[in-house]
């Protein structure tokens, strides 16, 4: 799944990375099941996109674990 848009504004070396799947309304915001930020669903349950909490700026590997299972991972 290619993303549509990622929002990252690092301060002091790190800060949230935001990927954004679908541009479509997301009915609700959840907490992954390694609790490393946080995921959106589509109406239709699908995933609209996810935020790292907290990702350094020069070397970072992160993964959020959606409830279905479903693993999304971001390396810079």
């Amino acid at each position: 799944m290619a993303p549509l848009e990622i929002i990252y504004t690092p301060i002091a070396g790190s800060g949230a990375l935001t990927v954004i799947f679908e541009d479509t309304p997301k009915i609700e915001s959840l907490f992954p099941e390694n609790s490393i930020g946080r995921y959106w669903l589509t109406p239709k349950g699908r995933l609209a996109g996810d935020e790292f909490d907290d990702v350094a700026e020069f070397e970072d590997i992160q993964k959020i674990c959606t409830k279905s299972g479903e693993w999304v991972e971001v390396e810079i």
